[in-house]
């Protein structure tokens, strides 16, 4: 079998799918193939692993042609092995583990695609296929059999695939992570406005820049805008809304006696014609405004 086994999944050994696998004809072609087949069956796994185009087979570039052999001959091997002694959810439940760990062979987990996985299960099932002309010549014997190899494949692929969502979740959950600790020391936030409801949210570092402790109605925000910026800041946002859907202003903003100076970007998003959402950024530019107001008067007093 190629060196990739079931991905992370929450708990194999609590899925019922794997659990309770009617498995009857299986093992034996399995001791069959063990017994009989093992080069073969790793030589016809290699043959259709290189005419599929899989996307972490370059990480065995690496390996020499007698180690990346070596590899797929063992892994062939615990398959067969554990099919032929009925242990189908605990070969699932083991190679799951050494997943979470990332114990797997060469290949990094965060390396492996979603087609990757479809590939290796129809490969996997082209090989069980390919011998069982060596073992059978009865045609409903031949179907049970690949019932049964259907069976293991879908509880396999049912483990992989809820690994792959769940690594997926992780990944995005790191990706929004690392995003707000940027706007944190970027001092920018985001936000998003629901224009039917009226609803906002706002991350944190929003929150902070606009000295908040929780979301705001926009008619509230307005009223944190110093005076000789309101109408600007309205029409802004009107035109946004109602024009071509984008918003960039720059004003003036008071709140617990605090002064800021606040950048404001935003996009419109529609369905039907109709504005659904606005998001954005906010971008506090106090300390640069402050700094171009300090060299401006400066510059007034060196001229008297």
């Amino acid at each position: 079998m190629i060196a990739m086994k079931p991905l992370l999944s929450v708990d194999p050994s609590e899925d019922t799918q794997s659990n309770h696998l009617e498995i009857k004809y299986l093992p034996k072609y399995a001791h069959f193939l063990l017994a009989h087949h093992l080069e073969e069956f790793t030589d016809e796994v290699l043959r259709l692993s290189h005419e599929e185009e899989v996307s972490y087979f370059k990480n065995f570039e690496t390996l020499s042609e007698a180690e990346y052999y070596e590899l797929n001959f063992q892994s062939n091997e615990r398959l067969l092995q554990k099919l032929s002694e009925q242990n189908i959810n605990e070969f699932i439940v083991a190679a799951t583990e050494d997943y979470i760990n990332n114990r797997l062979p060469v290949v990094d987990k965060d390396d492996i695609l979603a087609e990757d996985i479809i590939i290796h299960s129809m490969i996997i099932r082209k090989t069980f296929r390919h011998f069982l002309k060596e073992y059978t010549k009865e045609p409903s014997y031949f179907v049970l059999v690949m019932d049964d190899v259907d069976s293991f494949m879908a509880a396999y692929n049912i483990s992989i695939f809820k690994a792959f969502l769940l690594i997926q979740q992780k990944k995005i959950k790191t990706m929004n992570e690392d995003l707000l600790l940027a706007q944190k020391l970027s001092k920018m936030g985001s936000f998003s406005w629901n224009l039917q409801t009226g609803e906002t949210k706002l991350t944190e570092t929003t929150k902070t820049i606009l000295v908040l402790d929780k979301p705001i109605t926009v008619e509230e925000f307005y009223d944190y805008i110093q005076p000789e910026y309101r109408t600007l800041v309205k029409d802004a946002i009107d035109n946004a809304i109602k024009g071509n859907g984008t918003l960039e202003c720059e004003f003036s903003y008071m709140k617990d006696g605090i002064e800021k100076r606040i950048f404001l970007v935003g996009l419109v998003t529609y369905l039907d014609g109709k504005p659904i959402t606005m998001r954005g950024s906010v971008i506090d530019k106090t300390e640069e405004y402050t700094l171009i107001k300090k060299l401006k008067q400066s510059e007034e007093l060196i001229k008297l």
